[in-house]
Order: C-alpha cells, then structure tokens, then sequence
C-alpha cells in the first residue's frame, strides 16, 4: 500500500471541563492507495484537544464525536488525491454537525 495523504482540519471550539478550558474539534484523514485493490483506503477520525498548551488533558474523543471509520472508494492511482479530499470534507460536514450546540 503506498501513502497518498494526511489530512487534518480544526473544525470548532467546545467548552471543556464546565467550561474552563476550551477544546479545538479536529477532522482527521489517512489516505493510502491499496495497488492490488486498486482502491483508494481513507480511515477517518477526530479528536478534541485543550487549546491551552497547559491544560493536562491529552486528545478527547467525546461521545458526541462521529466514530473513527474507514471507508474504501475503488480508483485509479492518479485520481487518489482528490478521492481523498472529497471524503475529507464529506467527513468534516459530519464532525462539523456533531459539534454540540451551545445555549
């Protein structure tokens, strides 16, 4: 499998322990392109990280986040790139949609 692509977005900002710290909201992408599949193999993730440097905690994952997936996508090598990107930013809609709305 060879390496296409890494791709991460801060997609917002949340409140974190009763709203002291604030937390960044990433989308994440690994792309890789599988020569025998001849499939394009994106696994997606996101995370939560304190904005100050500070703040103990490491990366959250919050229930609220959409659950780490894989999605495959059968391609030609010189199309991985942007079948990397598009389910990127699919992704980002979802984690973005998540993000829990605040009162």
């Amino acid at each position: 499998m060879s390496h296409a692509i890494s791709l991460s977005e801060m997609v917002g900002r949340v409140p974190l322990k009763d709203q002291v710290f604030v937390g960044e909201v990433f989308a994440s992408a690994e792309a890789n392109y599988d020569d025998e599949a001849q499939e394009v193999v994106v696994t997606l993730d996101g995370h939560v990280s304190p904005e100050d440097p500070r703040n103990p905690m490491q990366h959250l994952r919050p229930d609220w986040l959409p659950s780490k997936e894989t999605v495959r996508v059968h391609a030609d090598v010189h199309e991985r790139s942007d079948i990397a990107h598009y389910v990127f930013h699919s992704w980002v809609r979802r984690v973005t949609e998540a993000l829990p709305r605040l009162a």
